[in-house]
């Protein structure tokens, strides 16, 4: 019996030196991707290889090993992917912690007005639509900027139009699931289509704008957009040019410009921060991470925490931004993100 245990304890620790090597490696690859974008896929779960790196280094202490020269080898690998997490995730945490806050109440009165935003992805499979209301209420938003959003389901909640009685949507829910919420008018609404020929899926690479206009104040241009997933790799690619190549054009009409929406990369991946450098915007949404929610299980068994940041605000750099901060629901797959915005008197 002695021989079958000191047996099975040589098997688990040559399984958890195995699977050590494999997370290890998967994490430094991610590295790659400053060469080849292809392996960007990677940095996306940087957040989810750093939480496991620390449970197994704290397991490496405590473990009882049957091999003991296997406890430092693996100390020494655990390195690995906590250096390729500090490179990859080590400029967002620190952006994160000097993100400027602002105390609203400072600027009533003055030249300037605080309005909240909120960028949702309400989630097409969420059918809760009084339970998406009461997610909504309990921020109070001013805007509200929403993807996989079908107006119909929403249509007997008299409530929603009550509230938010300027509402900017698609034509079709069915190919473009893009929403504007606003308690102040709406105008100039467009909808844009950057995705390509055959689309795994029709309702990602599209773009939904409008101009909220608050009297006496100068108006300000929202955009709600919703990108592909990194894989296939070149489609989320070809929306980030199209958007990129759509807002330089627009920049010169619009110099007031909210651009939020959920882009399907988190802000420490290097695909995205590549094109936050190349559009006329500021990236304002650091380290929140927005994906999944306790509404997303998977298999109906595994919950899995939030881990993929992959809502994101971004905004002229006339257009001050504070207080960014994650929103908790259940409803949705997505949390949602929230902000307080400035607009200045004409």
């Amino acid at each position: 019996m002695r021989i079958l245990f000191s047996w099975f304890r040589a098997f688990i620790d040559i399984s958890i030196f195995l699977g050590l090597i494999v997370g290890s490696g998967l994490s430094a690859l991610g590295l790659l991707a400053f060469i080849w974008p292809d392996f960007d896929i990677l940095n996306q779960f940087q957040l989810l290889f750093l939480a496991l790196t620390v449970i197994c280094s704290i397991a490496s202490f405590i473990w009882p090993y049957r091999f003991g020269m296997l406890k430092s080898i693996a100390q020494w690998i655990l390195l690995v992917p906590f250096t390729a997490s500090f490179i990859i995730l080590g400029p967002e945490i620190y952006r994160s912690l000097t993100a400027p806050t602002l105390d609203v109440t400072q600027v009533r009165g003055a030249d300037s007005r605080a309005l909240r935003i909120m960028s949702f992805n309400i989630y097409l499979s969420n059918w809760d639509a009084k339970g998406s209301l009461e997610a909504i209420k309990k921020y109070d938003p001013d805007l509200i900027i929403l993807q996989e959003f079908p107006p119909n389901r929403y249509k007997k909640i008299t409530e929603i139009k009550k509230l938010y009685p300027y509402q900017a949507t698609c034509k079709s829910w069915r190919i473009c699931t893009l929403g504007i919420l606003s308690k102040f008018p709406l105008k100039d609404i467009d909808v844009q289509n950057f995705s390509i020929p055959k689309s795994r899926d029709p309702i990602h690479g599209r773009l939904l704008s409008a101009t909220a206009t608050v009297p006496g104040y100068r108006p300000l241009r929202l955009h709600s957009f919703h990108a592909e997933w990194p894989a296939p790799f070149r489609e989320q690619a070809v929306h980030f040019e199209r958007l990129r190549t759509y807002l330089d054009k627009q920049n010169k009409r619009y110099p007031d410009t909210i651009l939020a929406g959920d882009f399907n990369s988190s802000g420490w991946s290097l695909t995205l921060n590549d094109f936050a450098k190349t559009i006329p915007l500021i990236r304002h949404s650091f380290f929140k991470a927005t994906y999944p929610t306790p509404n997303l299980v998977v298999k109906r068994y595994l919950f899995l925490p939030a881990f993929l940041s992959l809502d994101h605000i971004f905004s002229s750099p006339s257009v001050p931004v504070f207080n960014v901060r994650r929103g908790y629901v259940s409803v949705s797959d997505h949390h949602p993100l929230l902000a307080e915005v400035l607009i200045f008197k004409k």
